[in-house]
C-alpha cells in the first residue's frame, strides 16, 4: 500500500506534457449515449481487474503490485493535470472523481487481495510441485469486486459525468 501512495505522490508531482486541453476533457467527458459511456467504463475497470488479479497469482504477487503501482501513479497524473488546467480543481474533484473513487479503488484493492494470493500459491508449489486448489480465487473473492466495479461504473456514467451540472 505505501508503495501505490508513493506512485500517486510521484505521478502528482510530476508534470508531463499532455496533449489533452480543458476543452478536448470536457468534450470527451460529454458522451450523448450513457450506457455505452457505462459499458467502456465497466469494461475498462473489469480488464484492469483481471489483470491485477491474473498477474499477481501468475507472478507470486508481484503483477499485482505494478498494476496497482501504475494505476496510483497514471491517477496521480490525472489529479495533477487537473490542477493544471483548472481554476477550482478541488470543486472537478469533487464532481468528476470522488462520487465514484471509494468504490472504484475498493475494488481494486479487492483485486489485489485476491492477486497477492499467487505469492502463496507460488511459495507452495515450490515446496509441494503440486498447484494447491485452495489458493486459487474463490467465487466470493471475485463477485465482490465485480459488484464494486458495476456500482462504480453506474456513478461514474450517471453521477460523476457531471452531465446534471449543464
Amino acid at each position: 500500500m505505501l508503495i501505490c501512495f508513493l506512485s500517486f505522490y510521484v505521478g502528482f508531482t510530476v508534470e508531463l506534457p499532455t496533449s489533452t486541453s480543458k476543452a478536448e476533457f470536457n468534450l470527451l467527458n460529454k458522451n450523448p449515449d450513457d450506457w455505452s459511456r457505462f459499458t467502456l467504463i465497466l469494461v475498462n475497470n473489469l480488464k484492469v481487474g483481471i489483470l491485477i488479479v491474473s498477474l499477481g497469482l501468475i507472478s507470486g504477487g508481484m503483477g499485482s503490485i505494478i498494476v496497482i503501482t501504475l494505476n496510483g501513479y497514471s491517477f496521480g497524473l490525472l489529479v495533477n493535470n487537473l490542477f493544471s488546467y483548472y481554476e477550482n480543481p478541488f470543486q472537478v474533484i469533487s464532481i468528476y472523481v470522488l462520487p465514484h473513487a471509494f468504490t472504484e479503488v475498493l475494488a481494486f484493492c479487492l483485486c489485489g487481495c485476491v492477486g497477492f494470493k499467487g505469492f502463496f500459491l507460488a511459495k507452495e508449489m515450490i515446496k509441494s510441485n503440486e498447484i494447491p486448489l485452495r489458493f486459487l480465487p474463490k467465487r466470493n473473492e471475485l463477485l465482490i469486486p465485480l459488484f464494486l466495479f458495476i456500482i462504480s461504473a453506474l456513478i461514474e456514467t450517471f453521477i460523476s459525468s457531471g452531465s446534471y451540472l449543464t
